[in-house]
Protein backbone atom coordinates (compact mmCIF):
# COMPACT_ATOMS: atom_id res chain seq x y z
CA UNK A 1 0.00 0.00 0.00
CA UNK A 2 1.32 3.45 -0.91
CA UNK A 3 2.69 5.53 1.94
CA UNK A 4 0.51 8.62 1.38
CA UNK A 5 1.73 11.36 3.67
CA UNK A 6 -0.96 13.73 4.93
CA UNK A 7 0.62 16.84 6.37
CA UNK A 8 -0.82 18.02 9.67
CA UNK A 9 -0.39 21.52 11.09
CA UNK A 10 1.39 22.35 7.82
CA UNK A 11 4.25 20.02 8.65
CA UNK A 12 5.59 16.57 7.75
CA UNK A 13 7.69 14.91 10.43
CA UNK A 14 11.27 13.97 9.56
CA UNK A 15 10.58 10.43 10.78
CA UNK A 16 8.66 10.03 7.51
CA UNK A 17 12.02 9.59 5.80
CA UNK A 18 13.74 7.36 8.35
CA UNK A 19 15.71 7.70 11.54
CA UNK A 20 18.47 10.06 10.40
CA UNK A 21 18.60 13.78 11.14
CA UNK A 22 16.94 15.19 8.03
CA UNK A 23 17.94 18.77 8.82
CA UNK A 24 21.60 17.99 8.07
CA UNK A 25 23.18 17.44 4.67
CA UNK A 26 24.85 14.03 4.46
CA UNK A 27 24.86 12.66 0.92
CA UNK A 28 23.32 13.05 -2.54
CA UNK A 29 19.78 11.85 -3.09
CA UNK A 30 16.98 12.13 -5.60
CA UNK A 31 13.22 12.38 -5.67
CA UNK A 32 10.42 12.05 -8.21
CA UNK A 33 8.17 14.88 -9.37
CA UNK A 34 5.10 13.77 -11.30
CA UNK A 35 2.69 16.41 -12.58
CA UNK A 36 -0.96 16.34 -13.60
CA UNK A 37 -2.05 12.71 -13.56
CA UNK A 38 -5.49 14.34 -13.77
CA UNK A 39 -7.76 11.32 -13.79
CA UNK A 40 -10.62 12.15 -16.16
CA UNK A 41 -8.95 14.61 -18.52
CA UNK A 42 -8.66 12.41 -21.62
CA UNK A 43 -12.35 11.58 -21.99
CA UNK A 44 -13.68 14.52 -19.97
CA UNK A 45 -14.80 12.59 -16.90
CA UNK A 46 -16.74 9.91 -18.77
CA UNK A 47 -14.05 7.38 -17.92
CA UNK A 48 -10.43 7.58 -16.75
CA UNK A 49 -8.99 4.11 -17.15
CA UNK A 50 -6.22 5.38 -19.43
CA UNK A 51 -4.98 7.82 -16.81
CA UNK A 52 -5.08 5.09 -14.15
CA UNK A 53 -2.89 2.90 -16.35
CA UNK A 54 -0.39 5.73 -16.90
CA UNK A 55 -0.13 6.27 -13.14
CA UNK A 56 0.33 2.55 -12.57
CA UNK A 57 3.05 2.54 -15.22
CA UNK A 58 4.85 5.32 -13.33
CA UNK A 59 4.49 3.44 -10.05
CA UNK A 60 5.88 0.23 -11.55
CA UNK A 61 8.86 2.08 -13.04
CA UNK A 62 9.64 3.99 -9.83
CA UNK A 63 9.47 0.76 -7.80
CA UNK A 64 12.30 -0.64 -9.95
CA UNK A 65 14.65 2.29 -9.33
CA UNK A 66 17.77 1.70 -7.27
CA UNK A 67 18.40 3.21 -4.89
CA UNK A 68 14.77 4.17 -4.24
CA UNK A 69 13.85 7.87 -4.40
CA UNK A 70 13.51 9.70 -1.10
CA UNK A 71 9.93 10.68 -1.99
CA UNK A 72 7.41 10.97 -4.83
CA UNK A 73 5.75 14.40 -5.11
CA UNK A 74 2.58 14.65 -7.24
CA UNK A 75 2.38 18.23 -8.44
CA UNK A 76 -1.34 18.92 -8.52
CA UNK A 77 -4.32 18.20 -10.74
CA UNK A 78 -4.53 14.80 -9.17
CA UNK A 79 -8.00 14.50 -10.69
CA UNK A 80 -9.90 16.35 -13.40
CA UNK A 81 -13.35 16.95 -11.89
CA UNK A 82 -13.50 19.65 -9.18
CA UNK A 83 -15.34 18.96 -5.90
CA UNK A 84 -18.57 20.39 -7.31
CA UNK A 85 -18.78 17.70 -10.01
CA UNK A 86 -20.37 14.26 -9.42
CA UNK A 87 -17.35 12.31 -10.68
CA UNK A 88 -14.90 14.01 -8.28
CA UNK A 89 -15.37 11.54 -5.43
CA UNK A 90 -14.80 8.44 -7.56
CA UNK A 91 -11.76 10.00 -9.22
CA UNK A 92 -10.23 10.69 -5.82
CA UNK A 93 -10.81 7.09 -4.74
CA UNK A 94 -9.31 5.80 -7.98
CA UNK A 95 -6.30 8.10 -7.57
CA UNK A 96 -5.52 6.43 -4.26
CA UNK A 97 -5.98 2.99 -5.81
CA UNK A 98 -3.73 3.84 -8.77
CA UNK A 99 -0.86 4.65 -6.40
CA UNK A 100 -1.60 1.76 -4.04
CA UNK A 101 1.33 -0.40 -5.22
CA UNK A 102 3.99 2.28 -4.77
CA UNK A 103 6.78 0.90 -2.59
CA UNK A 104 5.66 1.72 0.95
CA UNK A 105 9.18 2.88 1.78
CA UNK A 106 8.74 5.76 -0.70
CA UNK A 107 6.66 8.58 0.85
CA UNK A 108 3.92 9.76 -1.51
CA UNK A 109 3.12 13.47 -1.21
CA UNK A 110 0.55 15.58 -2.99
CA UNK A 111 -0.31 19.21 -3.57
CA UNK A 112 -3.48 20.80 -4.96
CA UNK A 113 -4.05 21.93 -8.52
CA UNK A 114 -6.89 24.02 -9.86
CA UNK A 115 -8.86 20.93 -10.89
CA UNK A 116 -8.59 19.45 -7.40
CA UNK A 117 -10.15 22.45 -5.66
CA UNK A 118 -11.74 24.52 -8.45
CA UNK A 119 -10.52 27.60 -10.29
CA UNK A 120 -12.02 29.86 -7.63
CA UNK A 121 -11.98 27.59 -4.58
CA UNK A 122 -14.35 27.98 -1.67
CA UNK A 123 -13.76 27.01 1.97
CA UNK A 124 -15.75 23.83 1.32
CA UNK A 125 -13.47 22.93 -1.60
CA UNK A 126 -10.39 23.35 0.59
CA UNK A 127 -11.94 21.29 3.39
CA UNK A 128 -12.70 18.52 0.90
CA UNK A 129 -9.11 18.46 -0.33
CA UNK A 130 -7.67 18.45 3.19
CA UNK A 131 -9.83 15.51 4.19
CA UNK A 132 -8.58 13.49 1.22
CA UNK A 133 -4.92 14.55 1.04
CA UNK A 134 -3.98 16.48 4.18
CA UNK A 135 -2.94 20.12 4.44
CA UNK A 136 -2.81 22.06 1.19
CA UNK A 137 0.41 23.83 2.18
CA UNK A 138 3.20 22.42 4.31
CA UNK A 139 6.93 21.95 4.69
CA UNK A 140 9.44 19.24 5.52
CA UNK A 141 13.15 18.50 5.75
CA UNK A 142 14.77 15.87 3.57
CA UNK A 143 18.51 15.25 3.61
CA UNK A 144 19.39 18.81 4.64
CA UNK A 145 17.05 20.36 2.07
CA UNK A 146 14.08 22.41 3.22
CA UNK A 147 11.03 21.69 1.08
CA UNK A 148 8.02 24.00 0.93
CA UNK A 149 4.70 23.02 -0.65
CA UNK A 150 2.20 25.74 -1.56
CA UNK A 151 -1.39 26.00 -2.76
CA UNK A 152 -0.81 28.18 -5.83
CA UNK A 153 -4.53 28.66 -6.45
CA UNK A 154 -4.61 31.25 -3.67
CA UNK A 155 -2.29 33.38 -5.79
CA UNK A 156 -4.07 32.70 -9.06
CA UNK A 157 -7.57 33.37 -7.74
CA UNK A 158 -7.99 33.47 -3.98
CA UNK A 159 -10.88 35.93 -4.13
CA UNK A 160 -13.16 33.69 -2.06
CA UNK A 161 -10.44 32.85 0.46
CA UNK A 162 -8.60 36.07 1.29
CA UNK A 163 -8.06 35.17 4.95
CA UNK A 164 -6.65 31.73 4.14
CA UNK A 165 -4.49 33.26 1.39
CA UNK A 166 -3.01 35.69 3.93
CA UNK A 167 -2.35 32.83 6.34
CA UNK A 168 -0.41 30.88 3.73
CA UNK A 169 1.56 33.94 2.66
CA UNK A 170 2.62 34.83 6.20
CA UNK A 171 3.43 31.19 6.89
CA UNK A 172 5.61 31.12 3.76
CA UNK A 173 7.63 34.13 4.81
CA UNK A 174 8.10 32.78 8.33
CA UNK A 175 9.29 29.40 7.08
CA UNK A 176 11.67 30.86 4.54
CA UNK A 177 13.28 32.74 7.41
CA UNK A 178 13.40 29.53 9.47
CA UNK A 179 15.10 27.67 6.61
CA UNK A 180 17.77 30.35 6.31
CA UNK A 181 18.42 30.42 10.05
CA UNK A 182 18.73 26.62 10.03
CA UNK A 183 21.32 26.84 7.21
CA UNK A 184 19.40 24.62 4.82
CA UNK A 185 21.62 23.21 2.07
CA UNK A 186 18.94 24.20 -0.45
CA UNK A 187 15.41 25.58 -0.26
CA UNK A 188 13.02 23.98 -2.74
CA UNK A 189 9.46 25.06 -3.52
CA UNK A 190 6.65 22.94 -4.97
CA UNK A 191 3.36 24.22 -6.35
CA UNK A 192 0.99 23.55 -9.24
CA UNK A 193 0.86 26.74 -11.31
CA UNK A 194 4.22 28.06 -12.59
CA UNK A 195 5.54 31.48 -11.74
CA UNK A 196 6.76 31.74 -15.31
CA UNK A 197 7.49 29.61 -18.36
CA UNK A 198 10.03 31.79 -20.15
CA UNK A 199 10.70 34.97 -18.18
CA UNK A 200 9.72 36.25 -14.75
CA UNK A 201 8.27 39.38 -16.42
CA UNK A 202 6.23 37.53 -19.05
CA UNK A 203 2.63 38.53 -19.68
CA UNK A 204 -0.22 36.99 -17.75
CA UNK A 205 -1.79 33.86 -19.20
CA UNK A 206 -3.85 30.94 -17.92
CA UNK A 207 -0.62 29.01 -17.36
CA UNK A 208 1.24 31.34 -14.96
CA UNK A 209 0.71 33.19 -11.68
CA UNK A 210 -0.51 36.77 -12.41
CA UNK A 211 2.22 39.42 -12.31
CA UNK A 212 0.58 41.35 -9.48
CA UNK A 213 1.18 38.29 -7.28
CA UNK A 214 4.19 36.85 -9.11
CA UNK A 215 6.64 39.74 -8.78
CA UNK A 216 6.30 40.26 -5.00
CA UNK A 217 6.48 36.50 -4.47
CA UNK A 218 9.56 36.22 -6.66
CA UNK A 219 11.24 39.00 -4.68
CA UNK A 220 10.53 37.12 -1.45
CA UNK A 221 11.91 33.85 -2.82
CA UNK A 222 15.03 35.57 -4.12
CA UNK A 223 15.64 37.43 -0.86
CA UNK A 224 15.45 34.23 1.16
CA UNK A 225 17.65 32.15 -1.13
CA UNK A 226 15.23 29.71 -2.74
CA UNK A 227 17.11 27.43 -5.12
CA UNK A 228 14.45 25.71 -7.24
CA UNK A 229 10.72 25.78 -7.94
CA UNK A 230 8.95 22.71 -9.36
CA UNK A 231 5.53 23.05 -10.98
CA UNK A 232 3.14 21.40 -13.44
CA UNK A 233 -0.12 22.72 -14.96
CA UNK A 234 1.24 23.40 -18.46
CA UNK A 235 1.12 19.77 -19.69
CA UNK A 236 4.42 20.51 -21.42
CA UNK A 237 7.99 20.98 -20.22
CA UNK A 238 9.45 24.42 -19.60
CA UNK A 239 12.70 25.29 -17.84
CA UNK A 240 13.98 28.78 -17.13
CA UNK A 241 15.81 30.70 -14.42
CA UNK A 242 15.86 34.17 -12.92
CA UNK A 243 18.38 35.65 -10.47
CA UNK A 244 19.70 32.26 -9.44
CA UNK A 245 16.33 30.52 -9.02
CA UNK A 246 15.57 27.67 -11.41
CA UNK A 247 11.93 27.27 -12.46
CA UNK A 248 11.15 23.75 -13.67
CA UNK A 249 7.75 23.01 -15.17
CA UNK A 250 7.19 19.30 -15.78
CA UNK A 251 4.86 17.84 -18.34
CA UNK A 252 1.99 15.54 -17.49
CA UNK A 253 1.94 11.95 -16.34
CA UNK A 254 -1.08 11.26 -18.57
CA UNK A 255 -2.00 13.95 -21.14
CA UNK A 256 0.14 16.24 -23.30
CA UNK A 257 -0.31 19.71 -24.77
CA UNK A 258 3.27 19.79 -26.07
CA UNK A 259 5.59 17.50 -27.99
CA UNK A 260 6.48 15.19 -25.10
CA UNK A 261 5.08 11.80 -24.31
CA UNK A 262 3.77 11.01 -20.83
CA UNK A 263 6.38 10.72 -18.10
CA UNK A 264 7.84 11.96 -14.83
CA UNK A 265 10.80 14.05 -13.68
CA UNK A 266 13.80 12.75 -11.75
CA UNK A 267 15.36 15.43 -9.54
CA UNK A 268 18.91 14.86 -8.31
CA UNK A 269 20.30 16.73 -5.32
CA UNK A 270 24.04 16.73 -4.68
CA UNK A 271 26.76 18.93 -3.26
CA UNK A 272 27.03 20.89 -6.51
CA UNK A 273 23.35 21.75 -6.86
CA UNK A 274 19.97 20.49 -8.03
CA UNK A 275 19.43 19.06 -11.50
CA UNK A 276 16.35 17.59 -13.10
CA UNK A 277 15.35 15.69 -16.20
CA UNK A 278 11.95 14.72 -17.55
CA UNK A 279 11.79 11.13 -18.76
CA UNK A 280 9.13 9.62 -20.93
CA UNK A 281 8.07 6.28 -19.47
CA UNK A 282 9.90 4.20 -22.07
CA UNK A 283 13.16 5.98 -21.26
CA UNK A 284 13.14 5.90 -17.46
CA UNK A 285 16.38 4.54 -15.96
CA UNK A 286 16.47 1.80 -13.36
CA UNK A 287 19.85 2.57 -11.78
CA UNK A 288 20.17 6.15 -10.54
CA UNK A 289 23.74 7.39 -10.18
CA UNK A 290 25.37 10.71 -9.40
CA UNK A 291 28.44 10.50 -11.67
Amino acid sequence: MANLIKACNHWVESTTFGDQNETKWSQPFYFIFGADPQLGIIKQDVTWQEEIEYVQRAVDDVNKMQPPPRFFMVGGDLVNAPPSKPSHRQQVEDFHKAFANLNHHIPLMCLPGNHDIGDTPTPADIDSYRQDFGDDWYSFWCGGVYCIVLNSQYYYDGSSLEDIKKQQHQWLENHLIDAQLAHAKYIVLFQHIPFCLQDIDEDDTYFVIPKKERIPLFSMLKYHGVTSVFTGHRHANADTSADGIQFVTSSSMSFQLGDEKNGITIVKVDDKGITSKYYEYDDLPTNINFD
